[in-house]
């Protein structure tokens, strides 16, 4: 199986699995990878990234190409599958697939610089921006103060980013 599980490990949390890959003991982080997933202690889509994370830096980018791939089919709503995606891109270059990597890297900066992308980075800027002009709650001691200043500087990087002019 792709996840298999060693009968000789106890693994409890992803805790354990990160300081492997603190530890820079990434055979061992990719063999706890395993079995936490087929355990499902903690959040496969996190486990399977995070054993992308092991292979390649295990310096086995077959399989950490491998790995991306189960990631991208069986969580392609994962919050990790953005890191996934870069991963498997440096996978693919240190394997000398520069074609592969370069449409990897095609595909992802059109999704990152397209207006859609523009538009809501901008609104996030610009809600932010918004509750720093806030007026402090005179109840609440610890409320922060407005900062128009920034607020300013925030909404002039909103603009800069050549969107359409309807905030929210």
């Amino acid at each position: 199986a792709f996840f298999a599980s060693p009968t000789f490990l106890n693994a409890e949390s992803l805790d354990q699995l990160r300081n492997e890959l603190r530890g820079q003991r990434f055979d061992q982080a990719v063999t706890l990878a395993d079995t936490l997933f087929a355990a499902r202690k903690g959040s496969a889509d996190e486990i399977a990234y995070l054993k992308e994370v092991a292979l390649f830096n295990a310096r086995k980018f077959a399989e950490c190409e491998t790995t991306t791939d189960m990631v991208l089919s069986q969580f392609p709503k994962s919050e990790w599958l953005r890191k996934a995606v870069f991963l498997k891109a440096q996978a693919l270059v240190e394997q000398k697939k520069f074609k592969a990597a370069a449409d990897i890297y095609s595909m992802e900066s059109s999704r990152l610089l397209s207006p859609d992308r523009k538009q809501e980075l901008a609104n996030v800027i610009v809600q932010f921006a918004d509750k720093l002009t806030l007026e402090a709650d005179p109840n609440k001691p610890d409320d922060p103060r407005p900062d128009y200043q920034q607020a300013y500087h925030l909404y002039g990087k909103a603009l800069e980013m050549e969107i359409a002019l309807d905030f929210p």
